[in-house]
């Protein structure tokens, strides 16, 4: 059983990078199988959240000319976007969870040099918020 975690756990990162891969088959599967659903949340939060606070990094470290010339971003978009994040703050964190999207604002909270220590924070926090959702969904309060 400490493979399909440790799956799950690599799973949970790469889906919260670049990789278009989804954690949540699994998830779903492991729990149906019998997986204790308090270890399962947990696996795949702390996967998820190290693969966020990973791409946080990614734009951290970056700069925002080069972002917007490699993605092929209009310059002008891409300010109005920082802008926003850095209007809006660390709240955004909270939304990185969320397909498609939340792997940009990680990156762009980065970019725009969010605090770490705060970002890593909501993040986790929506991470886990997920998780907990997806698995009270599928099995109740009773397996928690």
């Amino acid at each position: 059983m400490l493979l399909e975690y440790f799956s799950l756990f690599l799973l949970s990162f790469g889906a919260a990078t670049v990789i278009p891969i989804g954690s949540e088959p699994l998830f779903t599967y492991m729990l149906a199988s019998g997986g204790d659903a308090s270890s399962l949340v947990a696996t795949a939060t702390i996967g998820n959240w190290f693969g966020g606070l990973t791409t946080f990094a990614l734009g951290y470290f970056g700069k925002w000319e080069r972002a917007s010339k490699i993605l092929r971003i209009d310059p002008v978009k891409a300010e109005k976007w920082r802008k926003k994040v850095v209007d809006k703050g660390t709240w955004f964190a909270i939304w990185c969870w969320t397909p498609f999207v939340g792997d940009i604002i990680a990156f762009a909270l980065g970019l725009a040099r969010a605090n770490p220590m705060t970002v890593s924070v909501f993040m986790l926090t929506g991470k886990f918020l997920r998780y907990l959702f997806i698995a009270l969904t599928l099995e109740g309060f009773s397996r928690l």
